[in-house]
């Protein structure tokens, strides 16, 4: 297994949108739509970052950021999901490596703030409950 997290190319479509489906299959918290999303904001030229873990050239995971517009605060917020990840790989760290190499770099980079978005019964176990701000800063 060589694991890679690398921007998503247009050969990863088809992939991607099969590996959103079928992370997001068995979910109660879910009405099934993040392929959708993923897609329409793909289309609209919305997608920020959009990140897949290759495995020997097949995409088991993929995580999404695109700008979102809150009714108060500043204009450069950002949404972060869905992060998906095959059924049979996931609980193997894979959407932590996801987690990992975009939150950093894009703070930093963009000098952005933003928040997960469907947030999973898994996320809310695993991830901290705190806002990832400006800078790679950590805040309550």
């Amino acid at each position: 297994m060589t694991l890679k997290i690398r921007n998503e190319t247009a050969s990863d479509v088809a992939a991607i949108e099969a590996v959103t489906i079928a992370a997001f299959h068995d979910a109660e918290h879910t009405s099934h739509t993040e392929h959708f999303i993923v897609n329409a904001l793909r289309h609209a030229g919305q997608l920020t970052l959009s990140l897949v873990a290759d495995d020997d050239g097949a995409v088991v995971g993929h995580v999404a950021i695109s700008p979102i517009r809150l009714s108060i605060g500043p204009a450069d917020w950002f949404g972060l999901g869905p992060l998906s990840v095959l059924p049979q790989r996931q609980r193997q760290g894979i959407g932590v490596q996801l987690m990992n190499l975009n939150r950093p770099g894009f703070c930093r980079q963009s000098r952005a703030s933003y928040f997960l978005s469907n947030r999973s019964p898994y996320e809310q176990s695993t991830l901290p409950r705190r806002i990832q701000d400006r800078g790679g800063q950590t805040n309550p």
